[in-house]
Parts: structure tokens; sequence; C-alpha cells
């Protein structure tokens, strides 16, 4: 199975403001100027006058960034492919397993819990420098294997109703699950290997879909099991009302920590009540998405319409005493805070670094005491 995020990397311009606050500046040594340029620097170095040791100077520029179309493997986008690991379609960064795992496999005894499949594939990840992303069923359609509930939890009152699905709503069911998902929690929570972990638990491939037991009004047995379901993975506390293992209402409590490192990804097949409660508890798990059944609002293809403006940056950088004057290269990178790793942009001129070619600029000695320089580039769109 094979699902593709269709989605095109364009560079906003408008938005450089805000991501400067990811920027990171870096001064090539001169040397690695004099690969690209024609002139000549000298000979030796002359060292900055200590003290006052200062340097100053101020660049006008327009860089002009040229469009790249091709394709961009960054962290957590691009093809998702369940099946494989050895030979994805494309170079992505972020493997995502779900049919390879299950309750039933993971837990197949109470207090048992056999990670090997997960384990042997964060390893194989880490060695290759990607991450795994994964989701653990507890259903999947008919034709593919159906309901992954444990025999031992039937065994202990869970139901698998005439659908083929368990029944959300069983105490067993949920609290059964609950003992698994803190056991995945203790185990994988802040795992760097990881990119995210899906929050499943409920209906056909665990997508949170219409079930026949969906029923989205408030307080009914089936939306009290969503949310209990939902906090297990996210962490929360409360009370609801369950079907025991003699088809009797009963009142149950809990209180569950949650992931609280490791990324955690709502799936959302309909069941807009489900993901808005998720939402209004941790906007880490879904921010600013349109919850709404048009996909192509949550990943729109089509160009943005206007030409983005021209954006003037102003940027003062501070220099240690130990900078040496001479001819230097300016290069950006923007970073992933999470991963820490540098985004690949639309455009050439990208180092082994991650970063990208800006300008060029003089360094001179300097006898004023504010030991700084400052880059005024005025970026446009090539």
């Amino acid at each position: 199975m094979t699902r593709h995020l269709k989605t095109r990397y364009r560079l906003l311009l408008w938005l450089l403001p805000l991501l400067l606050v990811a920027l990171t500046y870096s001064i090539a040594a001169p040397s690695a100027l004099r690969a690209v340029t024609p002139e000549p620097a000298p000979e030796t170095a002359t060292p900055l006058p200590s003290p006052p040791a200062a340097v100053e100077t101020a660049l006008d520029t327009m860089a002009t960034f040229v469009p790249l179309d091709d394709y961009l493997a960054n962290p957590g986008m691009g093809w998702q492919e369940t099946q494989t690991l050895d030979n994805p379609s494309l170079p992505e960064t972020t493997v995502y397993r779900r049919s390879q795992y299950s309750w039933q496999d993971q837990n197949p005894a109470e207090n048992s819990f056999n990670w090997s499949a997960v384990d042997a594939d964060i390893q194989k990840m880490a060695s290759q420098g990607k991450q795994l992303s994964f989701r653990i069923y507890t259903m999947r359609g008919e034709q593919w294997g159906g309901h992954q509930t444990p025999q031992w939890v039937l065994s202990k009152g869970a139901v698998i109703l005439p659908s083929g699905e368990p029944d959300y709503s069983n105490c067993v069911y949920q609290a059964q699950w609950a003992k698994f998902v803190e056991a995945m929690r203790k185990k994988y929570d802040g795992n760097p290997t990881l990119a995210f972990i899906d929050i499943s638990g409920y209906g056909n491939f665990n997508e949170w879909s219409w079930q026949e037991q969906t029923n989205v009004e408030e307080g009914s047995l089936d939306s009290q099991a969503r949310r209990r379901l939902a906090d297990m993975f996210i962490g929360d506390s409360g009370s609801v009302q369950c079907r025991n293992a003699s088809s009797q209402t009963q009142s149950v409590s809990y209180n569950y920590p949650g992931f609280q490192k490791t990324q955690l990804l709502m799936p959302y097949a309909g069941i807009q009540q489900s993901l808005r409660y998720v939402a209004g508890r941790r906007a880490d798990v879904i921010r600013d998405w349109p919850i709404n059944a048009n996909i192509a609002a949550w990943m729109p293809a089509d160009p943005l319409p206007g030409s983005p403006p021209q954006q003037a940056v102003n940027q003062t950088l501070q220099l240690p005493s130990t900078v040496r004057s001479g001819a230097y290269t300016i290069r950006v990178a923007i970073i992933n805070r999470r991963t820490g790793q540098p985004i690949n942009l639309a455009f050439p001129n990208r180092d082994a670094q991650g970063r990208y070619l800006v300008g060029t600029t003089n360094v001179l000695p300097s006898s004023s005491s504010n030991n700084s320089t400052t880059f005024l580039p005025l970026i446009s769109k090539g």
C-alpha cells in the first residue's frame, strides 16, 4: 500500500522575516571564496588590531534564487510506503510502517510484549540515517485480516461485533489497550529515530473512520470510548462509561501520562468530533488543520496567486575578534527545529552542510570599537 503526499515545495518569500528566526548564518573560510572568485586573496592574512579589535563593513546586494523543479526529500514529507524499507520509490527520509504491526502480534499474552519487529525496523532506519514512523492496528479491513485483538483479551471479555470489528465501548478492550499503549510509551517515547507515532485504537485500519457503532452524540458510549482512546496517547484523566463483559454499563476513571516527547499524529477519516477533541488538548498534534473533508484544502497544489514582493532583510552579526580580514562567502540555512537538520529548499547552490549561497562580502580591519559586520541583502524571486 502506497500513500503519496502530493505536495509542492515553494519558497514563500513573504514569510522570510519569520523564517529568519531559524536562519543559521555561516561564514566560510577565505579559501572557500577564492575557489569561486577570480580575485586573489592576500598571501598573508592580516590579523585584526588588538585592542581594540574590530571589523565593520556593509553589504547591499540582490540575492536571486532560481527555482529548482526537483524532488526534495525533507523530513516527514514525500512518498510514504508501507510495504518496503529497502527499495523505496524515492529517496525518502521517513519510512512509514503499519501493515507489519498489530496488537495481537506485539502483545501475545497478558503483560508480555514483543517489540522485535519494531526494534528491527528502528535499527535499520538508524543505520541508514532515516527515521521510522508507524501505527499499530487493533483493526484492519475484513479482507486484510479483520480485527487484531489478542485472543487472551477476548477471553477476558472483549467483544467482536457482527461487523467484524471490536466493540470499542467495551471496558475490557479499553483497559487492556490502555496497558499496551502505556508499555509502548515507556519504551519508545523520545526515541530519536522515531519521526511520529499514529494515535490508533478506533475504526477500520484504526483511521478513526465512521463505523456502524459510531455515535457522535455527546455522552454516548461511543463518544466516551473515542475520548478515552485518544487520552491514552495524548495524556489526560477523566471518567467514562463503558460496557462490561455482562453488557452492563459501568463507570471507570483513568489517568494517562501520554506521549510527551515523540511526535503524535491523529489519523482522520471523517469523525470531526475526535479530531477537534485532540486538537483542543494537544496543539502539537494538530496545528492549523482545516478540519473538514476537503483534502485539497489540506494540501493545496495550485500556484499561489500574485507575485511575491521583494523583501529587505536587515541582520547584524557580531563577529569574534579572531576573524581575519579578507573575502568571505555568506551562506544561509533554515533548520528543522525538531531534528536540528537543514531543510532542502527549491533552488540550487546547496552545499554539503545544507546551506545556500547568498552572496559575498569583504571584512576589513578597522579601529572602530563596534566589532560587527552588517549585511543588507535584498532577496527576490528569480
